[in-house]
């Protein structure tokens, strides 16, 4: 998915602030668009060389690792991080369900690493990214930014003094 992420990461954050819970909507699009970060690392030193899927980013037993763990001294230590904790990794697991329509996700890892995805989107154009632009389940993404920009239109850009 390129570019449906920052879609789907604009609606939770709008409706989340449509129910006075910016804060919350703020979690729930960084947690959207978390995984991708591995995007950094898949330019700069893998110079695209492996499908960053396969890093531990988009891996859901890592998420479920980190989480649990995370879930366990928030409840030991303050409860109230309990619900943006809940909201972060409820995005997370979004963008990876979201993520097997064409990217593939490794969801039994560490028992199988084989990539789960419902369409196969071979890089035939020599750059994955133009690959997947050019691909017709780029199609499936279009939704989710038409549902943005109209959300955005409707009420209006983000308030950075709503995060506080």
């Amino acid at each position: 998915m390129t570019v449906g992420h920052l879609g789907i990461a604009t609606i939770g954050y709008l409706l989340l602030r449509r129910r006075s819970e910016a804060s919350l909507g703020a979690v729930f699009a960084f947690g959207s668009l978390m995984p991708d970060i591995d995007l950094l690392w898949w330019y700069v030193v893998g110079h695209g060389q492996t499908a960053h899927h396969l890093y531990w980013t988009h891996l859901p037993s890592f998420w479920l690792l980190v989480g649990s763990v995370v879930a366990v001294i928030a409840w030991l230590v303050d409860r109230h991080f309990l619900r943006p904790l809940g909201v972060f990794l409820l995005a997370i697991l979004i963008h990876l369900i979201v993520d097997t329509h064409a990217g593939g996700i490794c969801w039994l890892h560490p028992f199988n690493d084989r990539m789960f995805y419902l369409f196969a989107v071979p890089n035939i154009h020599g750059n994955f990214v133009v690959s997947a632009l050019l691909h017709w389940t780029f199609l499936l993404e279009l939704p989710f930014v038409v549902a943005a920009l109209w959300l955005l239109k409707k009420d209006g850009l983000p308030r950075w003094s709503e995060l506080r």
